[in-house]
């Protein structure tokens, strides 16, 4: 393990033991060497004792120790029962947010680092990564219909089906993808930068916790 001990490994087997696994992965998928605990607290705002537990839950649902889509699909999904079978849409979003160097999977610290922004980042970070999120293309820019993917795709959690979707549906989803893009298109040029978006939800109230009654999934 990079930048192990011996005495840590005698103290954390279980970080051993991830490493060994996906060392053990068949040559299609990916391998890496997780970061030493000690290492893993320094550079998130988990302690040792609530990154164990995160890792064995894990380590429960995905053995090797690596998340691919329909994986993290399946463990997202647990969190809304009454809109299980319809949270892939949010759930890819989310996957496409943290999975940075678009390698199709998450591996532990990829994981660990994006909850303790959403968890515990500073409000900064929080919003960067909303930005992120609602940045489908990933052109560094918000468009209505990128704001109104996400707003559909929380809408499914709540068990609305928005394929298809009735005219109410239709409506509602609407007005929330226009309340939300007039609130921060700031010059009301059809796109939202991530400075506007910044603005925005710093200087406005309403749209701040607006977003963050949206985005606190986990």
């Amino acid at each position: 393990m990079s930048g192990s001990t011996s005495s840590e490994e005698a103290e954390y087997p279980e970080f051993v033991d991830l490493q060994i696994e996906v060392e053990e992965i068949a040559t299609t998928q990916p391998r890496y060497r997780p970061n030493s605990l000690k290492g893993l607290c320094q550079g998130t705002r988990f302690t040792e004792a609530e990154l164990k537990h995160i890792y064995r839950n894990l380590k429960g649902e995905c053995p090797s120790g690596v998340i691919n889509e329909e994986a993290f699909k399946n463990i997202y999904s647990k969190f809304f029962p009454n809109g299980a079978t319809m949270s892939n849409l949010y759930a890819h979003h989310v996957f496409n947010s943290f999975d940075l160097n678009k390698t199709g999977y998450l591996n532990f610290e990829i994981l660990i680092h994006g909850l303790s922004t959403l968890l515990r980042g500073t409000t900064d970070e929080k919003l960067r990564w909303i930005f992120s999120l609602y940045d489908v293309k990933k052109d560094g820019y918000l468009t209505r219909d990128e704001v109104s993917s996400i707003v559909g795709s929380v809408f499914e959690l709540s068990g609305f089906r928005i394929v298809e979707p009735t005219p109410e549906v239709q409506a509602a989803i609407s007005d929330r993808t226009d309340f939300i893009f007039q609130k921060l298109d700031l010059d009301k040029d059809g796109i939202v930068t991530l400075d506007e978006f910044l603005r925005s939800c710093k200087n406005d109230d309403t749209i701040r916790k607006s977003l963050y009654s949206f985005h606190t999934v986990f």
